[in-house]
């Protein structure tokens, strides 16, 4: 992620403790990068909030708020995301999704000799791709590239073929890339917490309402409670309760929430002994046209693409092969549930409590999802029985430099495709 913010923040606009703040922000979020559906997203927004005491603990608050938000999906993203197969084009480096070794040991003897084309796996990673030494033709030769065989299980035929499979349409391609939304923000809080840091004594509650209204091109509704409560049992010793609920859909043209706008869970300040976004429903896989990149009147290392086009491999009944990408990568729900219970005690021999604390604790939680696909992985709806549960030790500090947290864990319970993790850091997350 990297965030851009320009927040102003009036504390006591009115005398009586009316708080306006705006804020002004940029966020580009790849979230391909922590093994999420691979996809990333562009938003730029401006948000207008007011707060309002209601008493000594509790505050209500309103926003409104404008953004612009595009969408740009990966070439191997989740078919409920933008729906595959695709044909490649050229002047793109796009995945080949063919092997070397299929290459070599399947589509070359399917071959006539004369028309046989050789390739060198350059990069060594047992895929044809454009970083490779490619099949060199000339036009001529490349139009003519159609191979008739009937002994041949696999043949060639050049790009823009006229068979083409149907394929499921996902959120991209039903509502488009770019998003203009108008939106309404909604919260109440309140906190009897004896100290803001490390507290051992009250009960925190936060509830937040984000609708994105008619006006923009998406309408949708999420919902979020967070509850912590600190029961004392001793001088710096408590229980800690903590739970998380969050519920989002869509509604009005827009039958689902939006994927970018799921919920996820795992890692610290989540469900500890998971890596973090890792729990929940998996996207459907990509499924790929099985295409050879050719060089065409260019350079065999044609890696930038200048002059690459496709040859598309078809089966022996005449279709064009495709083949699955295999990752089952998060895709996130409209549903999070999140329980956590832990000691928090004094660690042993070091004077001042106030900075550091140990913690026991058992962590559970997981995503649904009322609109699961039908080829979708680990989807279902709320079942208190599909929670993941991991348990552990650890060590939250208040450094000089931010909140610093070392978590070492181990799962008590595990759904299918959850992805553990022994040992959590954090920096600048609060406890």
């Amino acid at each position: 992620e990297t965030n851009y913010n320009l927040n102003f923040q009036n504390p006591y606009f009115t005398p009586d403790g009316v708080s306006r703040g705006v804020r002004f922000y940029y966020r580009q979020r790849d979230f391909d990068e922590i093994s999420v559906s691979n996809y990333a997203t562009d938003a730029v927004g401006l948000n207008v909030s007011f707060g309002y005491p209601i008493s000594e603990t509790g505050r209500l608050s309103f926003g409104v708020g404008v953004e612009n938000i595009t969408v740009e999906a990966g070439t191997i993203t989740a078919q409920e995301i933008k729906g595959t197969p695709n044909l490649r084009t050229g002047n793109k480096l796009q995945p080949a999704y063919i092997s070397n070794s299929f290459y070599q040991n399947n589509v070359l003897p399917a071959l006539d000799a004369e028309d046989s084309i050789d390739a060198v796996d350059t990069n060594n990673n047992d895929l044809l791709d454009e970083k490779d030494t490619l099949p060199s033709l000339t036009t001529a030769e490349f139009n003519q590239l159609i191979v008739s065989s009937s002994s041949a299980d696999y043949e060639l035929i050049a790009d823009n073929p006229s068979v083409v499979k149907d394929r499921p349409e996902g959120f991209l391609d039903q509502y488009g890339n770019s998003f203009n939304n108008l939106s309404l923000n909604m919260g109440w809080s309140d906190s009897t917490f004896d100290r803001g840091i490390f507290p051992t004594e009250g009960l925190s509650q936060r509830f937040d309402v984000e609708l994105a209204t008619p006006g923009g091109d998406l309408q949708y509704y999420k919902m979020n409670y967070r509850g912590d409560l600190y029961f004392p049992l001793a001088d710096s010793t408590a229980f800690h309760f903590k739970g998380r609920l969050g519920y989002g859909d869509g509604y009005g043209d827009i039958e689902t929430l939006p994927f970018f706008e799921n919920f996820f869970a795992g890692g610290v300040g989540s469900v500890r002994g998971f890596e973090s976004s890792s729990l929940g429903p998996k996207g459907t896989p990509a499924n790929a046209y099985v295409a050879v990149p050719v060089a065409v009147n260019g350079t065999t290392n044609a890696v930038d693409a200048n002059d690459i086009t496709y040859a598309y491999v078809l089966d022996n009944s005449g279709q064009l092969l495709t083949s699955s990408t295999g990752d089952l990568d998060t895709f996130g729900g409209n549903i999070l549930v999140e329980l956590s219970a832990e000691l928090v005690f004094p660690i042993p021999f070091i004077k001042n409590s106030d900075k550091a604390r140990l913690a026991v604790f058992i962590d559970s939680g997981n995503v649904f999802s009322t609109s699961c696909g039908s080829s979708q992985a680990n989807c279902g709806n709320v079942d208190f029985g599909k929670l993941s549960v991991a348990a552990g030790i650890g060590v939250q500090w208040l450094s000089p430099v931010g909140p610093m947290s070392f978590n070492f864990s181990a799962p008590l319970v595990e759904q299918p495709f959850d992805k553990t993790e022994s040992f959590q850091f954090s920096l600048g997350r609060s406890f």
